[in-house]
């Protein structure tokens, strides 16, 4: 077992890696997008400085890992009138009625990344599905009702 001295503190080195305490932390390995392993292994973890993200590999590809952002969201709100018949909002289909033709103007990547309103009661994303631009109730919302769908979430 090797040791080392870092900032005053006795460190192991355990498996390659140096543990600096058992309360402290430790240093994962770290490059750049091009300094990845050529034959990696599921469970490979690493902090890739190209993105500055940590990432790890799941047995197919790399991933990165969650985390804080210095970006911000531009949420959106696309809003819809019901007229009691009309699942579909956003197809850009002729009805003749504009309310229902206007795609949204995101792709959001999954229902669950919008924040739907029927006049100011929040809908739970099994009440609706999305596709491309458009967004398809279970139900027809009641005529005269507004409709707010809120995205961008999935922007950052």
């Amino acid at each position: 077992m090797s040791r080392t001295v870092k900032s005053g503190r006795r460190a192991r080195s355990q498996g390659g890696y140096v543990k600096s305490s058992p309360s402290g932390q430790i240093q994962i390995p770290k490059g750049t997008t091009a300094n990845r392993s050529q034959a990696p292994k599921r469970g490979m973890f690493r902090y890739n400085k190209s993105v500055e993200r940590l990432e790890f590999y799941n047995g197919t590809t790399w991933q990165q890992i969650g985390g804080g952002t210095s970006g911000k969201a531009t949420i959106t709100a696309d809003t819809y009138t019901g007229d009691g018949t009309t699942t579909v909002f956003g197809s850009g289909a002729a009805s003749g009625d504009s309310t229902v033709e206007a795609p949204l103007s995101f792709t959001p990547a999954a229902d669950q990344n919008l924040l739907v309103f029927i006049d100011g009661v929040f809908q739970p994303d099994t009440s609706y599905s999305v596709s491309g631009v458009a967004i398809t109730f279970g139900s027809a919302p009641g005529g005269g009702t507004k409709i707010v769908v809120l995205h961008g979430f999935d922007s950052i």
